[in-house]
């Protein structure tokens, strides 16, 4: 699989772009990078376009900051510039977890953008103050863990989470070595500028949206998949994708159905 990597600002990137049809934009979730999805992108129709990007403070965009106050409309920007500066100007956008939050907000506010949304995992936003308080103290006691303590400490605390119960003590020790090369400051940084807590209900702009969106849902994840079926009533142009036997991170665990479904119920959409 031949590729190529924009390493210069505004973001570090990996892509292929010299193939047909309307690139794929794949986004990764915290402590991940864009090479999370080569997985995926190997069992895609040979030739096709792509583009994984490596968020603020992560991979090769690890010295990227954006600010606390800012941090959505600055990541959003930067994706932006990216696209601008690959001559990208319509693609089907690919989210998974914090980058499926990135991605609804960039979609809310780069329409021209998109041709197809698909979210993996992805919280559209909390609906009270209440909530949005106790998640960004939930995140700061993170952060706070991330910026002080060694990183592995704290990826075999992280994986203790509810939401990654399906994952086997095999499997969670495999990730934490995968992401042990994160730099912990950078992780926590973007975390709170990125956090639930500060990001606006983005429920309204799904239901305004004029693209198609697909929801990528395991269901073994019991948390977002209420999340999913709330969606499902709310947003009448969402169309719900259910993944057996997965979790929260299905293309991590199922790359080739996933890859599979991108390509049926999305890459003919041409």
């Amino acid at each position: 699989m031949s590729s190529s990597q924009l390493n210069a600002q505004p973001l570090h990137c990996r892509y292929h772009l010299s193939g047909k049809g309307i690139p794929w934009v794949f986004i990764h979730g915290l402590l991940g990078s864009g090479d999370d999805w080569q997985h995926v992108i190997a069992h895609l129709p040979a030739g096709h376009n792509w583009l994984c990007l490596d968020l603020p403070g992560h991979g090769g965009s690890r010295d990227v900051k954006v600010s606390q106050q800012a941090g959505f409309a600055e990541t959003a920007a930067l994706i932006a510039a990216c696209l601008n500066q690959l001559n990208i100007h319509l693609c089907h956008l690919v989210g998974y977890s914090l980058g499926g939050r990135i991605a609804m907000y960039f979609a809310s506010q780069y329409p021209q953008y998109i041709n197809t949304l698909v979210l993996e995992s992805a919280h559209p936003g909390l609906t009270h103050s209440a909530e949005q308080t106790a998640r960004l103290s939930h995140d700061q006691a993170w952060a706070t863990r991330f910026a002080q303590q060694p990183i592995d400490h704290v990826l075999t605390a992280w994986y203790q989470q509810g939401v990654f119960d399906d994952l086997t003590p095999k499997q969670k020790s495999a990730l934490c070595q995968i992401r042990a090369h994160n730099h912990g400051p950078a992780i926590a940084h973007m975390l709170m500028a990125t956090s639930l807590g500060r990001q606006a209900n983005l429920t309204p702009n799904l239901q305004n949206a004029k693209y198609p969106i697909r929801y990528f849902v395991a269901e073994n994840d019991a948390k977002f998949s209420a999340i999913a079926k709330l969606l499902t009533q709310q947003v009448p142009q969402l169309d719900l994708q259910p993944f057996p036997e997965a979790g929260h991170n299905i293309h991590w665990a199922k790359p080739l159905e996933y890859a599979q479904i991108l390509e049926q119920r999305v890459g003919l959409q041409r």
